[in-house]
């Protein structure tokens, strides 16, 4: 059973649910298990649900004794979204935090998160707390850094959130997402039938939305794994673009219902500007997976009439000069703009 611990003492340390829906990544799946059962924050349950493997994954489940470790094996494959409902059904924690089995943890990941939801020095009730999320780490499959989400540590309202979240400058990763466990279940967990790449985006927003507020922790706790057998890489672009626009519609629909009819306008009126980003991003991203230029020129000639917009054109002019600029010069343009945007501050 699932304690409601918003109206108890803050100072008691809440359970909380580590879920790792596995599926033939065996190569992966003992960093992630390890960083769960290794966190600082004891009192944790870890739930790992093999989504019928053919690969060793069972033979290394069977090396682990920990008693706060729960495995279930699936007869039959339940697909991505059904294997995460599935790891939700046996979740017993206050807090659920969503871990691939190609991601990882920093040791103080859910003590931090944790921490933060109990707001002591900021004056604000707990229960308005959607979602805590922190900085993530994008890496590839030997552990090097692709790149660092944005981060920085604040908190926010619904309605500065999402719209910045749809603007692309607030960076959310399962791995790195804190929510209540009963909030998950009180929406029917997450729904793989209108958002079959975007049911983790789809509950967050609607979570936050009604709550009230997010907060987000500027270390980066978590870590994101980018690589040719991950979700993110394979999926069709089309397939993200249907999901972006449903979550455009959902969050917009809720603030409505809430008759905030300026931010549901908003967030309405960034629906191309979050569909170029996406799509920019996810072709930029398939190339740090080792697609072809050629591969990814007829993408953005594909989605050209989103690039409509200065915004569009300025996105794809980056896009396409990464393409072709060496990446140490990059990164030396990227301290220049830091510098640049650092001076222009201080005038």
């Amino acid at each position: 059973m699932i304690v409601d611990r918003e109206s108890l003492d803050i100072t008691e340390r809440p359970k909380v649910t580590i879920a790792i829906p596995t599926y033939n990544r065996a190569v992966f799946l003992t960093e992630a298990l390890d960083s769960a059962l290794a966190q600082t924050y004891k009192n944790i349950e870890v739930i790992v649900s093999d989504n019928a493997s053919t690969d060793k994954t069972l033979q290394l489940l069977e090396n682990y004794t920990d008693d706060r470790l729960t495995i279930i094996q699936q007869k039959t494959n339940l697909g991505m979204v059904g294997n995460w409902n599935a790891c939700l059904e046996k979740a017993s924690g206050e807090f659920f935090i969503l871990l691939s089995d190609d991601d990882f943890l920093e040791p103080t990941a859910i003590e931090e998160m944790t921490k933060a939801f109990q707001c002591p020095n900021l004056g604000l009730d707990g229960s308005k707390i959607g979602m805590v999320y922190c900085g993530t780490r994008i890496i590839d499959e030997e552990n090097n850094a692709i790149e660092n989400s944005q981060s920085d540590s604040f908190i926010e309202c619904a309605s500065s959130f999402i719209p910045e979240f749809f603007r692309g400058k607030r960076s959310v990763y399962p791995c790195g997402t804190l929510i209540r466990t009963k909030d998950l279940q009180e929406y029917g967990g997450f729904d793989g039938k209108n958002y079959s790449l975007a049911a983790d985006a789809n509950i967050w927003m609607r979570i936050i939305i009604n709550r009230g507020f997010a907060i987000c922790i500027g270390d980066y706790l978590s870590n994101y794994r980018l690589h040719n057998g991950s979700v993110t890489s394979q999926a069709k672009i089309d397939e993200w673009v249907s999901n972006a626009s449903a979550l455009i519609d959902v969050c917009a629909k809720q603030f409505m219902n809430q008759t905030d009819f300026v931010t549901a306008q908003l967030v309405i009126n960034l629906r191309r500007r979050f569909t170029v980003n996406l799509v920019s991003g996810l072709i930029q991203r398939s190339g740090d997976m080792g697609t072809s230029r050629l591969f990814r020129a007829a993408h953005y000639v594909k989605y050209y009439k989103l690039y409509s917009t200065p915004h569009g054109l300025f996105v794809v002019f980056i896009g396409v000069a990464k393409m072709f600029i060496p990446k140490n010069m990059l990164r030396l343009l990227k301290v220049a703009r830091r510098i640049a945007q650092f001076h222009h501050s201080g005038n």
